[in-house]
């Protein structure tokens, strides 16, 4: 399988700009003499001879910067010559550009409202048994369903109206155009991640193992704590089979991700989802998914779905949910599967 041909505007790389706001990809292929290829990337200097445009720094730094028509630009230069422009717009939102010969990667996203030609991208994770200093190994079925979350979650009042005021504050910004990011209605996920988990608690049928947070990372300021609180986290899910996964500001799931790499089995609420490699991927063989609208069910369908499965499936599912973040959902691997995706895009 050839590499995909880039081109991108190099100029761009040389301006000073930190790490963070480049495309992905660019951090590990350039070095102080320029950018390099690998078997899955070659980048190329005529734009003539590419087989796919990238844009090197996000969509929205360079909207912050009011940057918007070099963007145009060089959308407006592959279309010129017949070629398809990847970018990436990074945070917890992102935005949406609405061109035909864009393809955009983010983070998250809704299922019913995002084109085909958007891919999703994981946050990138350290391997957390690197951490916990010890190896992955499956955990035993029981007769009932387990369940771990260490996380933030709070059902107060006051909690609700900060939400509410910093949704205010965000579409304001976004309204005045000092936020480049996609409207998405009101979201309380704390109230509401807290109410999820009570329904858990108050199933009989089910053991839970629960740290509830009043606020995310539980307002650690120190390394030393951080370090202690990420420690307390990953054992959470190393002790349990099945960990609560639902969305925050946006519409995706960091520990969904986080569950997969420690090889255990997420619950995800399904909040129109979008996820990734979902042609090549069922998920529903590696998770218990449950619709939103339908969470007031969720002790009795996870019952179900616990007592579906066999004993040897049950750890079987634990080895292929590692396996699927090591293959896909590093940051070398998945932009070789990516790969595969692009090449599809390019017939």
């Amino acid at each position: 399988m050839s590499a995909i041909k880039l081109y991108t505007d190099t100029a761009l790389l040389k301006e000073n700009v930190p790490s963070v706001h480049w495309f992905p990809l660019i951090d590990s292929l350039l070095t102080e003499k320029g950018l390099i290829s690998n078997s899955d990337f070659e980048f190329v200097v005529n734009a003539e001879d590419c087989d796919m445009f990238l844009l090197p720094l996000t969509v929205d730094y360079m909207m912050g910067l009011g940057r918007k028509k070099e963007i145009e630009a060089f959308i407006d230069k592959a279309k010129s010559i017949c070629k398809k422009v990847l970018v990436f717009t990074t945070g917890d939102i992102g935005i949406t550009l609405k061109y035909a010969n864009v393809l955009i990667l983010r983070l998250g996203g809704f299922k019913s409202k995002t084109e085909k030609e958007t891919f999703i991208m994981p946050p990138f994770i350290e391997d957390p048994y690197a951490k916990l200093k010890h190896n992955f190994l499956t955990i035993e079925k029981k007769e009932n369903p387990v369940i771990g979350f260490v996380g933030h979650a709070n059902g107060g009042f006051i909690k609700l109206m900060k939400e509410a005021l910093s949704f205010i504050k965000l579409n304001i910004f976004r309204f005045l155009g000092k936020k480049h990011i996609d409207f998405q209605p009101f979201y309380p996920s704390s109230l509401l991640r807290f109410r999820y988990l009570n329904l858990l608690e108050k199933e009989t049928t089910i053991k839970t193992n629960f740290v509830y947070r009043n606020s995310y990372r539980a307002g650690v300021k120190t390394n030393k704590d951080l370090e202690a609180t990420t420690i307390e986290f990953n054992e959470n899910m190393n002790k349990n089979p099945y960990t609560f996964c639902m969305r925050g500001l946006g519409n995706f799931s960091v520990r969904f991700y986080e569950t997969l790499a420690m090889g255990r089995i997420p619950i995800l609420v399904d909040t129109d989802c979008k996820l990734p490699f979902s042609d090549s991927i069922d998920w529903k063989k590696h998770c218990f998914i449950i619709n939103e609208v339908e969470i007031a069910n969720i002790g009795p369908r996870l019952l179900d779905f616990h007592k579906s499965i066999t004993v040897e499936d049950f750890k079987k599912i634990q080895v292929s949910n590692r396996l699927l973040w090591e293959t896909y959902f590093t940051k070398e691997n998945f932009f070789i599967q990516l790969k595969k995706v692009l090449l599809k895009e390019l017939k």
